[in-house]
């Protein structure tokens, strides 16, 4: 990193733009006397000629001036920290940092060491290619695919990125690399926890593209340590802080590899900022209400940072805002088989419910689902969410709820009985006059159930037993529950019976029996 002081007094910030003459054009207002020029000179690294078309950046404040036909733009600079950027379509973007400060304690007469600074413009025009290999075990090389092959400048600094991955065959290809310049080129490769890598330096590359380039052999690394370096956040608008050790390359680190996920996996928007020294980072959600009150698993956190010595520092947790505790009540729930919800009122320390289930095969409960309701009076669920629709049993079902440090008592909790056994399907044969559906293997009884079109209500007209082994298809004529002589439009719902437990009539099929005499 190149870095040029120029000595000259307080003040504002004023830009002008001239050749690389005397001559100098104040763009803004303001006491000369408070400024010094500071002049860029674009060049061709190799011919030393000024390059036109450039332009000059002040980073950060939101300033482009172009270059005059000599390659010159001159700067009135205050005193202050400056990184200046010098691009041209086709060339490799340079960046100076210059700092400008006072002559001395007692002066305000700007003092300028270099008033014309040369910047080296390499074209974009070569080429590097190659291959990497990872020597697994002793003279055990092998072509490594996906390794991360990177190009550095050694004596350059820049902003452009040059990267790729290796193909299937352990080859790489890097286009648009600057002309003339040192190169170095990195590969990293990871697997699980162990870290390859190996580099090349690179000769200067020239328009043409290379062959025989040397090959970048990775060797492995130490295995990544974990550490703990997390403090919890203390409020919901407080900050996780995550304490890196001096082993910890924090130059290195970006924010984007600091994942913050919520309880859905999804990424969490957080604001940074670092302290004491650039070895802790603060992290705080980017939500104006801060972190979702809850569990102190509501989210999980994970990092994965280069390591001063080699290798890669990992860690990963779990922390959340815990504002719901105690004991829990016992949840009154309630089934509707009209609407098909389970609904309950919710209580105040509850963070979330448990759903549990257990069926007329297996007795034992088990958690179906672990539900937060959204915000409100009632909690809600749908019965198709925890049956199999294709399956014909006697569902029980308890609702339970949670908080970050208890769970309510499953034993007494209010069960819901769900019978789900009504017949499917059911039909009716004409030329016969019998009624047709398929045995469910948990039912001891089936009721038959009656309408004359027109009719409001059903009533219950028959009860018939289950066969002996309960299987396969059952049988009723229609003039059981309906006079030979009495003609008309008949609806019929066959309803399943397990010991005391019967089916909803609401949810069984209709069946339509059009009976006439013809």
């Amino acid at each position: 990193m190149k870095k040029i002081c120029c000595l000259l007094s307080v003040s504002a910030l004023l830009f002008g733009l001239s050749s690389c003459g005397d001559e100098a054009y104040d763009v803004r207002l303001g006491a000369r006397r408070d400024t010094a020029p500071v002049t860029l000179h674009a060049v061709r690294y190799d011919s030393h000629r000024g390059v036109d078309s450039a332009v000059v950046e002040v980073v950060g404040r939101g300033l482009v001036i172009p270059v005059d036909a000599s390659g010159c733009a001159t700067f009135e600079l205050a005193v202050g920290d400056y990184e200046l950027r010098v691009s041209r379509r086709g060339y490799l973007p340079v960046i100076e940092n210059v700092s400008v400060t006072l002559a001395n304690d007692g002066s305000d007469v700007p003092v300028v060491s270099a008033r014309t600074l040369d910047v080296n413009l390499h074209p974009l025009t070569a080429s590097a290619k190659g291959y990497v290999t990872r020597i697994a075990e002793e003279n055990d090389r092998r072509y490594q695919s996906g390794a991360i092959v990177r190009i550095e400048l050694t004596d350059i600094e820049t902003d452009m990125v040059f990267e790729t991955r290796t193909d299937d065959e352990g080859a790489y290809r890097i286009d648009s690399l600057p002309e003339g310049a040192s190169l170095f080129c990195k590969a990293e490769w990871y697997d699980g926890g162990a870290v390859y890598s190996g580099s090349q330096e690179l000769s200067p590359l020239f328009s043409e593209a290379q062959s025989g380039l040397p090959t970048i052999a990775m060797t492995r690394e130490e295995y990544s340590c974990s550490y703990d370096i997390l403090a919890m956040p203390e409020t919901p608008t407080g900050a996780l802080s995550l304490t890196f050790p001096v082993a910890a390359d924090v130059d290195a680190i970006r924010i984007d590899q600091i994942l913050v996920l919520d309880r859905e996996e999804r990424q969490v928007g957080v604001l940074a900022s670092w302290s004491d020294g650039d070895r802790v980072l603060n992290i705080r959600s980017a939500d104006p209400k801060g972190w979702r009150t809850g569990s102190t698993e509501d989210y999980t956190f994970s990092v994965n940072v280069p390591n001063v010595e080699g290798g890669r520092l990992t860690a990963s947790g779990t922390f959340g805002i815990a504002t719901r505790t105690g004991r829990l009540a016992v949840v009154r729930s309630e089934y509707d088989p009209a609407t098909g919800m389970i609904t309950w009122p919710l209580l105040e320390n509850a963070l979330s419910y448990k759903i549990y289930v257990a069926d007329s095969d297996d007795n034992d409960y088990v958690v179906k689902d672990n539900f937060a309701p959204e915000d409100g009076l009632t909690g809600e669920y749908p019965v198709n969410s925890l049956i199999d629709v294709n399956e014909r049993k006697v569902y029980y079902v308890k609702v339970v709820g949670v908080n970050s440090q208890y769970e309510g008592d499953l034993a007494a909790a209010k069960e819901l009985t769900i019978a789900h056994i009504n017949p499917y399907p059911v039909f009716y044969e004409s030329n016969t006059n019998t009624l047709h559906w398929q045995s469910v293997g948990c039912a001891t009884a089936y009721r038959i159930y009656l309408k004359r079109q027109g009719a409001d209500t059903y009533s219950l007209e028959s009860t018939v037993s289950a066969s002996a082994d309960n299987s396969g298809e059952m049988s009723l004529s229609i003039f059981s529950i309906i006079d030979r002589g009495d003609y008309g439009t008949y609806f019929v719902k066959v309803v399943g019976v397990m010991e005391n437990v019967s089916g909803n009539v609401n949810s069984a099929e209709e069946v339509e029996i059009p009976y006439y005499y013809y």
